[in-house]
């Protein structure tokens, strides 16, 4: 990501590299590159908790002077022209205050054809998607204006600790910022999914408190802004979380006192009987009709993925 940065096309940027008190040789290798470069900053996390959502907090605190913000992962790599293209759209709209950009997914070649494609506009109505659990935008994607950040108080929520793009999104749609997806684009970021990172461990039961407080967080902003409008996708975000949950009996307790759990009877019941089921195959069958919804959904999410991404590699 280093050497991405250093390649862009566009040269008034500052990175500010938060360093999670890594174990490994980070702080010697972004500090070589700041003694080559006054661009590029090191700062060790200086508070707690420990977590992606601190040390994006803390690099935004850093970033107090810029005009326009992106988050990005240290693991992934960005093309060229990722900087020119974005200040070059954010420019030419001064009236949205974030701008969303594609990204290709990869294992070990961004030419993949298979892979996931984020940052692109794929259904009518963002808010539904989330609650689906597609990611119409990610942390990556997105390229903000500071002023908006703090006019609406979007920051990274530092008791998420799995989901952290969902919850950011969320944040973005619900806050009334505005927002535009750079339909004409070219893919500027390329996303390096692993089988060990934070996204790969995102259905552990160690983090059962962390989706159980986003699953009340994000009912609440729904039903604030909203009423009972998105009740139906809400049941279908709620019955995804649970799966991810699974069969923990420390979590139930705690999920079955969920406000919106408690006023909605029926799905009270299907997690009653999944809790009593003790049995995580069963899922599909206590959550039949959202089960099913869901099938419609991811189905017709592949083909747009597959064919916004046959665009994007033409």
């Amino acid at each position: 990501m280093l050497d991405c940065l250093l390649s862009q096309t566009f040269s008034d940027w500052q990175v500010f590299c938060v360093d999670d008190h890594s174990t490994d040789n980070t702080a010697q290798v972004i500090q070589s590159y700041e003694a080559k470069d006054s661009r590029i900053h090191y700062i060790l996390r200086d508070r707690d908790p420990k977590g992606g959502q601190t040390c994006r907090n803390i690099g935004l605190a850093h970033a107090k002077d810029a005009e326009l913000v992106c988050f990005f992962d240290a693991d992934d790599v960005i093309a060229p022209y990722c900087f020119e293209q974005r200040v070059a759209y954010m420019d030419a709209h001064p009236e949205i205050d974030c701008g969303v950009f594609p990204m290709l997914a990869y294992r070990n070649d961004i030419h993949e054809a298979e892979s996931p494609v984020y940052g692109v506009k794929s259904f009518e109505d963002d808010l539904v998607a989330m609650l689906y659990l597609s990611i119409p935008m990610a942390i990556c994607t997105n390229t903000y204006r500071l002023r908006a950040m703090q006019k609406y108080h979007l920051v990274c929520d530092e008791r998420v600790i799995t989901m952290q793009d969902s919850d950011l999104s969320f944040q973005l749609i619900l806050s009334g910022m505005k927002y535009n997806y750079a339909t004409d684009a070219k893919a500027d970021y390329f996303y390096r999914l692993s089988s060990d990172g934070v996204a790969a461990t995102i259905t552990s039961k160690e983090k059962w408190p962390s989706h159980l407080y986003l699953m009340e967080k994000v009912a609440n902003s729904v039903e604030r802004k909203y009423g009972a409008k998105y009740d139906t996708s809400l049941a279908v975000y709620y019955a995804l979380l649970i799966r991810r949950i699974g069969i923990n009996k420390k979590a139930y307790p705690a999920l079955m006192q969920l406000p919106w759990i408690k006023r909605h009877t029926l799905f009270r019941c299907m997690t009653c009987l999944y809790q009593v089921a003790h049995m995580e195959t069963l899922w599909s069958l206590f959550f039949y009709p959202y089960r099913q919804a869901v099938i419609k959904h991811e189905a017709e999410w592949k083909r747009q993925m597959a064919s916004k991404r046959k665009q994007l590699m033409e």
